[in-house]
């Protein structure tokens, strides 16, 4: 099987593969993979951060 970028529709109702490894080609790269997962966890640590001082804000705010 060559490595090339073929679109293949198969037409049938049992479908068998039998291979040793099979790669699904998903447009991500492992670096990029990587990088989204350390900005999601960075945005998600901002944004909490961020929730906090604007609740301690209006604490503070409305305390007075």
């Amino acid at each position: 099987m060559n490595d090339t970028d073929e679109r293949m529709d198969i037409d049938a109702d049992d479908v068998q593969i039998d291979a040793k490894r099979v790669t699904v080609n998903t447009g991500w790269s492992v670096e990029m993979a990587r990088w989204n997962t350390i900005g999601t966890v960075a945005g998600a640590i901002v944004g909490a951060s961020s929730l906090l001082v604007s609740i301690v804000t209006l604490v503070l705010v409305f305390t007075q």
